[in-house]
């Protein structure tokens, strides 16, 4: 804290200095996250290590060759490779992410047919009852895929709110990153009312397929 005094030992030289003032550091670039700045003059006699950083355009590495010839007591460490490295990571925990959902939205489907086998019967009676008035098979079928298509596409629409909110939550302050939203996420609405549309008429098809006389007899 300020006003701590704080001791040095450097190359078995020994440094004291006193805390006067405190920084953030963005901890979002390459640059070093760690500085002791001190007062000009006050580390003039100790070994001194500069670190500084440069652009290389591809396909010239052999003039990194030629540096390190002309100057063997300079280190240099490849940031693309660094940057490679930790995209290959983030790619192999995307694919872990994706394999989840892929078993989120099987574990979600499974349960729609079970609410739906678990109602069946009372979809069976009710479309007796609307064949036995006049309804056709047809506008019966067209209810059941606006109902379910409805109901998918409201999924998807909570699922993109969610995802979004959860984003922006982790590159705000988790992260302190700009967060810019993803487009891609609008497709999800889509996919929801096509896929539980289809599996909703495909899970019901047999309340369509028994006979209306057969199921007033039997009620």
């Amino acid at each position: 804290k300020l006003g701590d005094r704080l001791s040095f030992i450097v190359g078995g030289l020994t440094r004291e200095a006193v805390v006067t003032s405190l920084r953030d550091v963005n901890w979002d670039t390459f640059q070093p996250n760690f500085f002791m700045i001190f007062q000009p003059g006050t580390l003039a006699d100790l070994p001194t290590t500069y670190l500084t950083s440069f652009y290389l355009p591809p396909g010239q590495d052999k003039q990194i060759v030629e540096l390190s010839r002309a100057y063997p007591s300079i280190s240099i460490l490849g940031v693309e490779a660094l940057l490679a490295q930790v995209r290959s990571i983030l790619d192999q925990v995307t694919l872990a992410v994706q394999f989840v959902l892929l078993f989120v939205l099987a574990a979600g489907i499974a349960v729609l047919f079970s609410g739906l086998q678990a109602t069946l019967d009372e979809r069976i009676r009710q479309g007796a009852l609307l064949r036995a008035l006049g309804a056709e098979r047809a506008l019966l079928i067209k209810s059941r895929r606006i109902e379910f298509g409805l109901l998918g596409a409201a999924s998807g629409v909570l699922a993109a709110l969610g995802c979004e909110l959860v984003s922006f939550v982790l590159y705000r302050y988790a992260f302190s990153l700009e967060w810019q939203p993803h487009p891609w996420l609008l497709l999800l609405p889509v996919i929801g009312a096509l896929l539980v549309g289809g599996a909703g008429v495909f899970g019901t098809r047999r309340a369509l397929n028994v006979s209306p006389l057969t199921v007033l007899r039997e009620g």
